[in-house]
């Protein structure tokens, strides 16, 4: 192939310069109608993760022992004990068998409470002397079933008979209360970006709120997810993301910052680079670990290789934590900075409520790194489960006053009868999948056992896409048959809608109020008014 003349490849380069630019461009700047169906699935894709995580917590085997990168007892639940007055187990004893299945590593411990949902069906026994017996390793004891769990403690082995059930309904009281409170500020990046998708800030708030969604939420159960990649690497990757992306809206609001504007891609590189490399290497590890952990007849070569990933894997979490509370100190400074350079009152007023709950957020958050740094057992036993919730809630209560008192983003011009019609049909949607839902569990039928949870979601789900897929063909429907029987009024429709589209794009609020204030001035002959 003829090697092309310099001047030719000169003037290419510039061609494919624009070419990538214009690519980037196109990415961060799409159409309106790209934007609303981008944030349509980006709903529905929150909520079936929330759904999702719910049901993997509720359908995991529980024993009540919670250990986290090793076999070793971090935290244990006493009331997990069946028989009762066995001795419970302790902080650092190691689990080496669980339901007769040697558990040489943490991920055999989690494959072998997921096979625990298949299991053969216990034998039953009358009295808890027959538990001594060494070849039982499941039971059925007055209606519960047990298992047994062998241990070492300071050399010497032990067993215990663990009640096998479900975590708890008050496990999922934070995140459901946590859902429920952020759909809230959810619905409403998603409403002001609908409206602006060409506003960096609103586009940065939107995705602000798909990625706390997904830290938080799993987060909460990171533990019960371990075993459901696709769960537990949207964690992974919304958790790492959030002290970034958190730091780049405040970058943007309420004004972008002099330095950002000056150099933005130095800036952007600088506060994504080192979270990104983490991420890097933690999805890589991970994978690493469960390709390790799902080979059968390791080697021993192989069983340090995999001790010492799940070591660097628990570095790695740590190291990030300390990178998080850095991006999150650099958040509130650019708030601080938003807060002295405000132009008005109301914009002042909007970063000062904003500053106070990240202020008061650093508490909660200040505890929860005490305990995943210095004190594990309590963190592995949930200890930081209630803080950050409190700290999540700081945040949002912040967000809130902003928005409802001071016209965050400048919510009041957006809102309109359209929208409420929208936020109408969205609550009557919501109220008819929990009733669904809700008569799908209690009546189901007594003779089969009733459906199961994920039964239950199942069948509200599909009759709720089925009513929305009906609802779309009958509004389709319909415009056909206006298109054909009522042409005169389509067409009055379209031209008023045209032309309310370009009085809204021409005349905004403060030109129409500048000219209403020049008009009264000449009628009334003064020189100086104000609107």
């Amino acid at each position: 192939m003829p090697l092309q003349p310099p001047e030719q490849a000169i003037r290419k380069a510039p061609r494919l310069g624009r070419a990538i630019r214009d690519a980037v461009a196109w990415l961060f700047r799409s159409s309106t109608g790209q934007t609303h169906r981008f944030i349509v699935g980006s709903g529905a894709l929150v909520c079936a993760y929330a759904l999702g995580v719910i049901c993997c917590v509720l359908s995991m085997p529980d024993i009540g022992v919670r250990c986290a990168f090793t076999t070793e007892v971090d935290h244990f639940f006493p009331e997990f004990l069946s028989p009762k007055g066995q001795e419970p187990l302790q902080t650092d004893d190691v689990i080496v068998k669980l339901g007769g299945q040697p558990v040489e590593n943490w991920p055999q411990f989690l494959r072998g409470l997921a096979e625990l949902r298949d299991r053969p069906e216990p034998t039953t026994v009358t009295s808890a002397a027959q538990l001594k017996d060494p070849a039982l390793v499941l039971a059925r004891l007055d209606g519960e079933e047990i298992v047994r769990v062998e241990f070492e403690r300071e050399g010497k082995k032990g067993s215990v008979w663990c009640r096998l059930g479900r975590s708890p309904l008050a496990a999922l009281v934070p995140t459901v209360l946590w859902f429920f409170i952020k759909a809230g500020l959810f619905l409403v990046g998603a409403l002001v970006f609908w409206t602006r998708p060409q506003e960096r800030s609103a586009r940065l708030f939107f995705v602000l709120c798909i990625v706390s969604c997904g830290a938080y939420l799993g987060g909460y159960h990171w533990q019960s997810i371990t075993t459901r990649p696709p769960l537990l690497l949207v964690f992974m990757v919304c958790a790492v993301l959030l002290p970034p992306v958190s730091l780049h809206f405040y970058l943007l609001f309420p004004r972008p910052k002099p330095f950002f504007e000056r150099r933005p891609w130095l800036t952007l590189t600088g506060v994504y680079i080192v979270p990104l490399v983490f991420l890097f290497l933690l999805v890589v590890d991970y994978l690493l670990v469960r390709g390790l952990a799902g080979e059968g007849g390791k080697g021993v070569l192989e069983a340090l290789l995999l001790e010492a990933l799940l070591k660097a894997m628990l570095q790695g979490i740590l190291g990030y934590f300390l990178v998080a509370l850095v991006l999150y100190l650099l958040s509130i400074s650019a708030l601080l900075h938003g807060y002295w350079t405000a132009q008005d009152v109301t914009e002042r007023n909007q970063v000062k409520w904003i500053l106070i709950g990240a202020t008061a957020a650093l508490v909660p958050l200040g505890y929860s790194l005490y305990l995943a740094l210095l004190d594990q057992t309590r963190f592995g036993g949930g200890g930081a489960t209630w803080p950050m919730f409190g700290a999540s809630l700081c945040v949002t209560l912040a967000f809130t006053i902003s928005i409802t008192r001071y016209r965050l983003m400048q919510l009041d011009q957006i809102v309109s009868s359209g929208f409420v019609y929208v936020a109408i049909s969205v609550v009557a949607a919501a109220v008819y999948y929990a009733l669904v839902f809700g008569g799908v569990l209690l009546l189901g039928s007594p003779i089969i056992g009733g459906p199961s949870l994920a039964q239950a979601a199942g069948v509200s789900a599909t009759v709720l896409l089925l009513l929305v897929v009906l609802d779309a063909a009958r509004g389709r429907l319909k415009k056909v048959l206006d298109r054909h029987f009522r042409r005169e009024k389509l067409q009055l429709d379209r031209t008023l809608q045209r032309m309310s589209q370009a009085v809204a794009r021409l005349v905004d609020a403060p030109t129409l109020a500048r000219h209403l204030l020049h008009a009264t001035a000449d009628l009334l002959g003064v020189e100086r008014g104000a609107v």
